[in-house]
């Protein structure tokens, strides 16, 4: 079953052209989409979405920030244009306020 929601995610926005990989499950992409449907009021109470050790770096220093290397693998920035892609985010029904 999950695998047709990651089927569907693919169809439905075009992930690859932009993001150039596929969704796979444990990708955060595909975990956002499981929390929209599934938690959203989970997904409400996010601020930011950190990798590991983003999150780290964030406790230490109390700067919001990703390097483009890690969040490149999270099929949420458009790899080409090297930003955030507002049609990947609007299928979670999401938006970035700082670009």
């Amino acid at each position: 079953m999950l695998n047709n929601g990651i089927n569907h995610l693919n169809s439905k926005v075009k992930f690859l052209p932009k993001t150039m990989q596929s969704i796979w499950a444990g990708q955060p992409v595909a975990l956002l989409a499981w929390l929209q449907d599934n938690e959203p009021e989970t997904l409400e109470k996010a601020r930011y979405i950190f990798m590991v050790k983003d999150l780290i770096r964030f406790y230490l220093t109390g700067e919001a920030t990703q390097e483009l290397t890690d969040i490149s693998g999270t099929n949420l920035i458009n790899v080409r244009d090297r930003c955030y892609d507002d049609e990947l985010l609007a299928f979670l029904g999401r938006t970035i306020v700082e670009k």
